[in-house]
């Protein structure tokens, strides 16, 4: 299938100017296993990624049925293997460019003479998995990111972490956690501003949430309307769901004395105003490590921040792009939610017919 789509604006990079433009797709999928890695003929699927869920990233595919598995040691099984895919471009000269868009483990994988349906989840399923089987001790004057790197590596010593969390706080007094080790590096997380996940190379991340947009920025993607533009569909959702106006964080100091951070939704403007035709709404969230009281009211505020924005969010279904990721920052045009967002959501196809769906927050400009 060729993709018809010429953008209101053009990019230097070369890769993404094809994808506004005719051009055939190359898809790939290959099985890391006991016989190595090993290429399969790839039907079908697609890959979902959520930004509120703990397993970012999962994927369900149908390949073709000669690899159906016979024993619980062949290549695709559940037990141990690894489900790579990729989407990409063929380009005139007949050259590819592939980008791996998952990194996971298989799931399940569901046989009949017809057809092989396989499904797999990020890393971070196994970081799920890995509960405490004793209490987990972090040490007090613990750099809050390198605990929760070493909670990571604890799991699996040869992933690949990286921390660009700009925190430098530390842990206020030894603490146990005990049996969840994914809600344990959440929680660490929130009380520095930042958020834990696997990507789509089966890399780790420790980084700040992102809340704003600063002026003038460059698009990731540019979802434009139109005879030449590159969206297919539109929507957008409001919802009560989730949304607080008000974020308490609950500290304590070294002398035992609580904190309490505060952040409150105060803009006049503001449909979800505290106090306003919204109400008052409050989360309270526990922060064991948070030391004083611009600490306290740092992680409100941030918390708070990315709550509000989430409150308004489009639903765009466009020409697939394969290296849009979560976080990314896509540019509406042509419509009536021109603007600046934020992904926190996508699912991107393996067949050449079907379009990209995009979730996407409306973004603070600063």
């Amino acid at each position: 299938m060729t993709v018809v789509a010429v953008p209101q604006a053009a990019y230097t990079d070369i890769y993404l100017n094809a994808l506004t433009a005719p051009h055939h797709i190359a898809v790939k999928a290959e099985v890391v296993w006991s016989g190595g890695t090993t290429e399969v003929a790839l039907i079908s699927g697609s890959v979902t990624a959520d930004r509120s869920a703990v397993v970012r990233r999962t994927a369900s595919i149908e390949v073709d049925p000669t690899q159906t598995p016979h024993a619980m040691t062949d290549m695709l099984t559940p037990y141990g293997n690894k489900l790579n895919l990729y989407r990409g471009i063929r380009y005139p000269d007949q050259s590819v460019d592939l980008t791996r868009v998952f990194t996971g483990r298989i799931e399940q994988v569901d046989s009949s003479p017809t057809s092989v349906s396989v499904s797999a989840t990020d890393y971070a399923a196994e970081v799920v998995d890995a509960k405490f089987e004793q209490p987990y001790r972090v040490g007090s004057s613990v750099k809050i990111t390198d605990a929760m790197k070493q909670m990571l590596l604890d799991v699996n010593p040869a992933w690949t972490i990286n921390v660009t969390a700009t925190s430098t706080q530390t842990t206020v007094r030894a603490v146990a956690y005990e049996e969840e080790r994914a809600d344990a590096l959440t929680t660490l997380g929130q009380q520095i501003g930042a958020e834990w996940f696997a990507d789509m190379n089966g890399v780790f991340y420790i980084q700040d949430l992102f809340l704003t947009i600063p002026s003038g920025v460059t698009p990731n993607w540019i979802v434009d309307t139109g005879a030449t533009g590159v969206m297919v569909g539109r929507a957008t959702s409001l919802t009560r769901t989730g949304i607080a106006n008000s974020i308490v964080v609950v500290g304590e100091s070294l002398n035992g004395i609580a904190i309490y951070g505060h952040w409150k939704d105060t803009d006049p403007t503001s449909v979800t105003r505290y106090g306003g035709p919204f109400g008052k709404v409050t989360q309270i969230i526990q922060g064991q490590n948070i030391a004083s009281q611009p600490q306290a009211d740092a992680a409100a505020q941030k918390l708070g921040q990315r709550l509000v924005a989430s409150a308004k969010s489009i639903d765009i279904e466009c020409v697939p792009n394969p290296r849009l990721q979560i976080g990314h920052v896509i540019q509406v045009i042509g419509s009536d939610f021109d603007g600046m967002y934020f992904v926190n959501g996508l699912t991107l196809p393996m067949d050449p017919e079907s379009t990209m769906k995009i979730s996407a927050a409306t973004a603070i400009l600063t």
